[in-house]
């Protein structure tokens, strides 16, 4: 449904020149995805953004995989404990990747 709502909201932003789309792991992705050796961009997400992506070329997809740290206790920084929602330093990780996208 999320690919679904954010092609109409793409579409519907015609006069935009840059649109940012930052896909975020969560950490159930990040875990499943290193269990099983996986690619981040086999996932049913990368590849139908990038499809989209391809169409228009307003689009800048940010793979947030692409970005993450090499341990995985940093990694698990960026994460609370409580609910895998990000913790402070999560959302300054974030912050600092997308800034260089915005420029």
């Amino acid at each position: 449904a999320s690919i679904f709502y954010l092609k109409k909201i793409i579409n519907s932003a015609e006069d935009l020149k840059n649109i940012v789309i930052f896909l975020i792991p969560s950490k159930s992705d990040i875990e499943y995805a290193y269990e099983n050796n996986l690619n981040s961009e086999d996932v049913y997400w990368f590849t139908e953004l990038s499809k989209l992506a391809k169409k228009d070329k307003r689009l800048n997809l940010v793979n947030g995989f692409n970005y993450l740290p090499s341990s995985k206790n940093n990694i698990n920084q960026l994460f609370l404990e409580c609910d895998g929602h990000w913790s402070k330093e999560g959302n300054l990780w974030a912050a600092e990747i997308i800034k260089n996208f915005l420029k």
